[in-house]
């Protein structure tokens, strides 16, 4: 992790640590469009703000189904 102008950076590995994916399935996303990146420090970054629009479900169904599912924990 890496702070820098006051945004937090993850490298592909760390990312794909969180997620529980691996490296290429990260660059996939990435060059899909799914999760943006930069070029940072000479190897592709993705801010946290990039990390969070990806995993915010962007289909209402998918965030009435989320919200089901909570409901019955």
């Amino acid at each position: 992790m890496i702070h820098f102008q006051s945004y937090t950076w993850f490298t592909v590995a760390e990312v794909a640590q969180k997620l529980q994916l691996s490296r290429k399935t990260i660059y996939k996303l990435i060059e899909r469009g799914e999760l943006a990146s930069e070029r940072k420090f000479n190897r592709e970054m993705i801010s946290e703000s990039s990390l969070v629009n990806y995993l915010t479900p962007k289909n209402k169904s998918v965030n009435h189904s989320l919200e089901a599912l909570q409901s019955t924990r």
